[in-house]
Parts: structure tokens; sequence; C-alpha cells
């Protein structure tokens, strides 16, 4: 009986996440973790996040120092997560885009993931022009 009880509670617990998670519940297939099957010390939690998997975000300038009228290039990879913007500007998940700040600027990306949106930053700075 409690190996039943407990098979309900992850095919529910399941059933929410993917439902806040946005994914489709149709034809689930369920892969249980059976106690015999954890890793010593770990708990089924910990096996259970490994499966889910993460969402990577890689987000570069490949200069961060430029002096008035310099131009950086902006370079991104996201794998996984949903609706990547860039300052809130739609791109997709792998882009890059040239920016030429007047002023030290922070350029976001911003990831909706499972458990909200994460976001990376970027600051590139620019310094005063040389004066004659």
């Amino acid at each position: 009986m409690k190996k039943l009880s407990f098979t309900l509670v992850m095919i529910a617990t399941l059933a929410l996440l993917l439902q806040s998670c946005n994914l489709p519940t149709e034809h689930i297939e369920i892969d249980p973790v059976p106690l015999s099957n954890q890793k010593e010390g770990g708990s089924i939690d910990e096996e259970r996040e490994e499966r889910q998997g993460e969402v990577l975000i890689e987000f570069i300038a490949d200069r961060t120092e430029l002096q008035p009228g310099e131009c950086a290039t902006l370079r991104w990879n996201v794998e996984g997560g949903s609706h990547i913007s860039l300052d809130q500007q739609e791109v997709d998940k792998t882009g890059q885009k040239e920016v030429c700040p007047e002023n030290t600027t922070t350029y976001t990306l911003s990831v909706d993931t499972c458990g909200g949106v994460d976001e990376r930053q970027v600051d590139i700075s620019v310094g005063e022009s040389e004066k004659s």
C-alpha cells in the first residue's frame, strides 16, 4: 500500500510540475526512481532534479571597455528555457548583436524557465573621449 501511495504522489507531483511549466500533460510516460537506485547518501528529489536537466545560459561581450564611438559584439547561447529576450526584445536562443553605446550600459538577457525568469547581465563601460 505504501508503494502505491508513493507512486500516486509522484504522478500528481509530476503532473503539477508539467502544468506549471506549460508543458503538455497528455501521454505522460513515467520513469520512476526506485528506492534501490538511489545514489548513496542521495535522495529521490536530487535524482529527479538531475533528470529534468538545466537551463544553460551563456552571455558574453567581446569587449567590455570602449571609447566613445567604438562598438562591441554581444553573443549568447541558451539551452532549454523559452521566451529569450535581450533588453526586453525577443531574440533567438543563439545570436549576436553589435552595440555601440554612448554611455556605460548594462545589457540584460532574460530567459523564462520552469522556475521563473533567469537573467544574465553584461556591463559595457564607455570612457571619456580625449579632448585636444
